[in-house]
């Protein structure tokens, strides 16, 4: 119960610690004014990569384009924005419903302002390019920031509450070193209370399993990326990896799981298998005391 309570109120401390940047960057935020930029597309990128704004601020767009036609194609913003080297007049579509009738105009403006509480909350948005132009299409993008970067400055006062709470943590173990009574009970052992668990904990096959699966796809999107499509958007491999397994790495597996991948990785599968002469269990070297079939760096590892 002591532990569990400290940990709610460590938890307090680092929400506290990102609150208050958070909160006190909305009250030096800029007044809105109008901003006139003009978007440069090119293979493969677009100029500015980066557009900074201030919340509420009126931007005022106009498009040219180098070579082919281009699109400037921002989501949140509801506006795909079809560029033409033939014609000086850009057509603005509606993301949400691209068969509407395009706006045709020069110059296209849009308000920095997100709806309801998003508006506190989302600084950043991507635009990309929505029009095939070659085989690094995908590179066509940039960012639009919406200051203040609430989030940001969240996530920067919470850093600074873990790190202070881990300086405190290292000093307050030091000083009840040689007062504390080493407690080897097994209340807190997991294994102890479920026998599935430990199984599970025990067994080697869960992680050969998970390995088989990562190899399977990791070729899965090797092969797919060089023999299907061209097109992006639409190559399986692509969307793996940048779809599925960067919202998995980013949202789950790090946040929650840590360095589970590594347990998993197939990257050192084979050479794993060639080393141990076994899929599961090492076979038992000749090499001493050393339970491995070579030096092992000279360490003694378990049978």
């Amino acid at each position: 119960m002591r532990n569990q309570k400290k940990h709610i109120l460590n938890l307090l401390v680092i929400i506290t610690a990102g609150l208050i940047p958070a909160i006190i960057c909305q009250f030096f935020a800029s007044e809105p004014t109008d901003r006139y930029i003009q978007i440069r597309s090119f293979r493969y990128g677009k100029d500015p990569s980066v557009i900074r704004c201030n919340r509420g601020d009126r931007l005022h767009l106009t498009f040219t384009t180098d070579d082919t036609g281009h699109s400037f194609f921002l989501e949140e913003f509801d506006m795909d924005v079809k560029v033409s080297p033939a014609r000086e007049e850009v057509s603005v579509f509606k993301t949400s419903d691209p068969t509407i009738t395009p706006l045709l105009t020069r110059e296209y403006t849009f308000t920095a302002r997100h709806p309801g509480i998003l508006n506190y909350v989302v600084a950043r948005s991507n635009y990309r390019c929505h029009v095939w132009c070659g085989p690094m299409h995908a590179f066509e993008q940039g960012k639009l920031i919406i200051l203040p970067n609430t989030l940001l400055l969240f996530s920067l006062g919470s850093i600074c509450a873990i790190f202070l709470l881990w300086i405190l943590s290292i000093f307050r173990e030091r000083a009840d070193s040689g007062s504390r009574v080493e407690d080897n009970s097994a209340e807190n052992d997991l294994t102890l209370r479920s026998g599935f668990l430990k199984s599970i904990i025990v067994s080697r096959w869960p992680q050969a399993i998970l390995m088989i699966l990562a190899m399977v796809m990791i070729y899965l999107v090797i092969l797919t990326s060089l023999f299907g499509t061209l097109m992006s958007g639409r190559n399986l491999g692509v969307l793996l990896m940048w779809a599925v397994w960067l919202f998995l790495l980013v949202a789950v597996l790090t946040p929650l799981f840590g360095r589970v991948w590594c347990t998993i990785c197939p990257l050192p599968l084979f050479g794993d298998l060639i080393q141990r002469k076994s899929f599961l269990t090492p076979q038992k070297g000749r090499t001493k005391e050393y339970n491995n079939k070579f030096t092992g760096l000279f360490l003694k590892w378990p049978e």
